[in-house]
């Protein structure tokens, strides 16, 4: 949780993805025992128990997400001082807040180059041409929504869906 606002770069690669944020999907940096609003929910039963990572959208790439979160969990071995405190029952009791989530793609990007840790795990290279790459797809968008007058979605659909 301590790279999940870098890691949402990952996790919600499109603009469009930024569009579920508190729609049943995470907006903060918290874990919580059967919260579908947390990043991490942790589910336990008697017949079993399992960690749900909440922060992907479906336009994401599993390989880049479990490469960042397998990066990010490094850091918690390495360094149990990035290990986040336990989750409350109900954020309604938080006495501190919790770091929020990204919530548009050049933010999430921004804050992804800002993270050395992760950056340093995936390699500056390949964030710098991750980074390049989403920003030149926001241009386009941007140049197709000044053109032709159209929302940021109906761009993003014409962007990655005319190849269905």
């Amino acid at each position: 949780l301590f790279h999940a606002r870098a890691i949402e770069a990952f996790c919600a690669p499109t603009p469009a993805c930024y569009l579920r944020h508190g729609h049943w999907a995470p907006t903060h940096s918290d874990w919580g025992f059967d919260d579908r609003q947390s990043s991490i929910r942790v589910k336990l039963s008697q017949e079993n128990s399992y960690l749900e990572l909440r922060l992907p959208s479906a336009s994401s790439c599993p390989y880049l997400v479990c490469a960042a979160t397998i990066a990010a969990g490094m850091h918690g071995l390495e360094d149990p001082d990035a290990i986040v405190v336990p989750a409350v029952p109900s954020r309604a009791v938080l006495t501190t807040p919790q770091p929020e989530i990204p919530t548009s793609l050049p933010d999430a990007l921004k804050v992804l180059e800002q993270d050395t840790y992760i950056v340093n795990k995936l390699g500056p290279d390949f964030v710098r041409w991750f980074t390049l790459l989403k920003r030149g797809e926001l241009e386009s968008i941007q140049s197709w929504v000044e053109a032709d007058d159209i929302s940021v979605e109906a761009a993003w659909q014409k962007m990655y869906m005319e190849f269905l």
